[in-house]
């Protein structure tokens, strides 16, 4: 069962990371990677516009993928245009709190997922309460820091 996250609304509910942080989205996709090397979930993070420091527009992984809009667009209008083009929307899990976005998901008949929920899932995640308690756990970072310079070199 594919999730499509909405990545800055996500981002705005969660404790350990802020909207205003420069690397908010590097964040959230490092955790975010973390939480599905347990539970082997397919995410798509859509963020807004980023800069041009940013990653590069989308980003695969094993089972993560990352669109950044374009300038013409907005986060919220890819993610209703992937719930309508769905071929399977009841498949589907939609993370956030945007009224727009889960009224299309309830429409197509979409699992919903309020962003607080979400982001109360990940932070009371093992994963999480490890990562709180072990601040300067180095080695947890090697896996995904790889795949990261993987995805800023574009290839796919």
């Amino acid at each position: 069962m594919p999730v499509i996250i909405d990545g800055h609304n996500l981002i705005g509910k969660m404790p350990t990371i802020s909207l205003s942080d420069p690397e908010d989205e590097e964040k959230l996709i490092k955790l975010l990677a973390r939480h599905l090397h347990k539970n082997r979930q397919k995410v798509i993070v859509v963020f807004d516009k980023g800069t041009e420091a940013d990653f590069s527009p989308q980003r695969r992984g094993p089972r993560l993928s990352v669109i950044f809009a374009p300038p013409e667009t907005s986060a919220d209008a890819i993610i209703i245009e992937m719930i309508k083009r769905d071929p399977n929307p009841k498949g589907l899990t939609v993370v956030s709190s945007d009224n727009e976005i889960r009224r299309c998901a309830r429409s197509r008949r979409s699992r919903t997922v309020s962003a607080e929920t979400f982001a109360k899932k990940l932070a009371s995640s093992p994963e999480g309460e490890r990562r709180r308690s072990v601040p300067s756990a180095e080695n947890d970072d090697i896996d995904v820091d790889e795949w990261i310079d993987y995805f800023r070199k574009g290839r796919m």
